[in-house]
């Protein structure tokens, strides 16, 4: 078994004219063909093994395509410019696949100046991927992807692909069995994550409502009188300590000790640990975007491992997909999509349901935009989130089984008094609803029949393609509650069948209003991105 392989040293310099990079891996077992490009056996300016694309369109602007020396490197890796003929692409076969097998891509990537939008792609066994996690510029960013192979036959090709006139780099692309790879956590280690979500699950009738950026002891009031049970804040004692004797739960953030091993403070720790406050350890904020969190990860849980092997700790990401690269070394998930005022509500709700289907509903968390403004303009995000959306946020992160809620964040929403009534407003909601927060959703009613929706309006579908309206059922004893959002900027009108024949009337929360279920079927119309919830009389 060569564990050991993939121990890659990374070394990133910084000067004036960029970074320069070397890495060498502890052991020459890899799938993948001249994997670091220095051999050219036959002469012909190519690295053996390695194609690229043929740039032959005479009228279209060509793909450009290198193998050089990266500057400031004694080392050679591939680059490709992307042109209209779309064959901005470097490909090798790769030999002895073995079909329906897990296995891990490794390489790196690296780009001069990020732009949004624009990123490459990697493709093995006929799968390919938008490495849209690639945030670092001017630096190697390392990539990880966990595959399967499928029906794949016993040779596959992989590519390394961009469409974009933008330079990117790619080196030393390392594949192997899933079951080769290097064991990050022993065994023992891995028995206390795993151990650490008893923690979660024994607060069975708690839902934590949260919200970022609690810096001070000044906040820690409003918050409180806001209906937030929950609040992320840096590591100090006394904010902990107000936070409990106030019943705020507490996320402590210590992802500067991530960076800095010099950090870890044990007495802290061990104090904050034995606070009734703490919820969680905040490890690390978007890891799968970061050139160099992910060798720094699993030395840091570790370390908590051995301070406060009790409470568990939680990420912030971005990328769900690559959820499964950080499962064995984190309990919970906070899931980070901003999609107000440039994205489709559905960018967030299929990003809570990627991750869901990885880690399970009990480890998932969303966090649901609370900022946007001129100072965030260059960024996307021009302005604050309305009511309507806010809401919409909030009920679709419930829909779609997150098992608490935090707001990003304190700082931006607080400012603006519209902005926090707002969202105070949802906060109120959300405690009226509490009984029903911490039970799961039903895909039946009270009658056993399952429910079924039809859209009756000319607007139908989603971004995803799906109904417009998104709707959950939860269940206290005999009592139902029926959430239903409209993920559209659009009035819709949606058809439910399958409710309790006996309950002909239903309370619209929030809204002053009653609505009649004829049959077992509801009825009723929605403004664009408007949410209502039903219970029964």
């Amino acid at each position: 078994m060569k564990k050991n392989f993939f121990l890659i040293i990374i070394f990133i310099l910084g000067c004036s004219l960029g970074y320069a990079c070397t890495a060498a891996a502890s052991s020459s077992f890899s799938l993948i063909p001249n994997a670091d490009f220095t051999l050219d056996q036959d002469h012909n300016n190519l690295p053996d093994s390695w194609e690229h694309g043929d740039p032959n369109f005479s009228d279209l602007e060509p793909s450009r395509l290198g193998w050089e020396q990266f500057p400031n490197s004694s080392s050679k890796a591939l680059w490709i410019i992307g042109g209209q003929d779309r064959e901005g692409e470097w490909f090798c076969s790769i030999k002895d696949i073995t079909p329906n097998t897990d296995y891990i891509l490794r390489f790196l990537a690296y780009r001069d100046v990020f732009m949004n939008k624009i990123y490459p792609e990697v493709e093995i066994f006929n799968q390919c991927t938008l490495l849209n996690n690639h945030c670092t510029q001017g630096g190697w960013q390392i990539f990880e992807l966990h595959l399967n192979s499928q029906d794949a036959h016993p040779v596959t090709t992989l590519k390394f692909k961009n469409r974009f006139p933008v330079k990117f780099w790619f080196y030393l692309p390392q594949l192997i069995p899933a079951s080769e790879a290097p064991v990050l956590l022993s065994e023992g280690e891995q028995k206390i994550v795993k151990g650490k979500m008893e923690f979660i699950t024994n607060q069975k009738n708690f839902f934590p409502i949260g919200i970022y950026g609690i810096s001070n002891l000044e906040s820690l009031p409003e918050i409180k009188k806001a209906g937030f049970n929950t609040a992320l804040i840096p590591p100090k004692e006394e904010l902990v300590k107000t936070a409990s004797d106030m019943e705020i739960k507490t996320i402590v953030n210590i992802c500067s000790w991530l960076y800095d091993p010099n950090q870890v403070n044990s007495t802290i720790a061990a104090n904050l640990a034995a606070s009734p406050s703490l919820l969680s350890w905040y490890i690390a904020d978007e890891p799968e975007i970061s050139p160099d969190i992910p060798p720094a990860f699993p030395s840091l849980v570790k370390k908590l491992n051995q301070l406060d092997p009790v409470h568990p700790t939680c990420v912030a990401m971005n990328r769900a997909w690559l959820v499964s690269n950080y499962e064995m070394v984190n309990n919970v998930f906070f899931m980070d999509e901003y999609p107000i005022p440039n994205m489709p509500l559905t960018w967030f709700t299929e990003s809570l349901d990627q991750a869901r289907n990885i880690i399970g509903s009990q480890r998932l968390w969303s966090i649901v935009q609370a900022f946007g403004g001129p100072q965030h303009k260059d960024s996307g995000w021009p302005r604050f989130p309305t009511y309507q959306e806010l809401r919409a946020l909030t009920y679709l992160s419930i829909i779609h089984e997150a098992t608490g809620i935090l707001y990003y964040s304190y700082p931006n929403a607080f400012a603006n008094k519209d902005d926090w009534n707002n969202l105070t407003r949802v906060i109120s909601e959300l405690n009226f609803l509490y009984p029903w927060l911490t039970k799961p959703n039903c895909t039946q009613s009270n009658n056993g029949h399952d429910l079924k929706l039809r859209m009756v309006s000319p607007y139908k579908a989603d971004a995803e393609g799906k109904p417009a309206i998104h709707f959950a059922i939860k269940k206290v004893d005999d009592r139902f509650l029926l959430l239903a959002v409209n993920t559209l900027d659009h009035p819709v009108e949606m058809s439910l069948d399958g409710l309790p024949k006996n309950h002909r009337l239903l309370n619209v929360l929030f809204e002053n209003r009653k609505i009649v279920v004829k049959e077992g079927n509801l009825q009723d119309e929605f403004n664009p991105f408007e949410t209502h919830a039903y219970i029964a009389q």
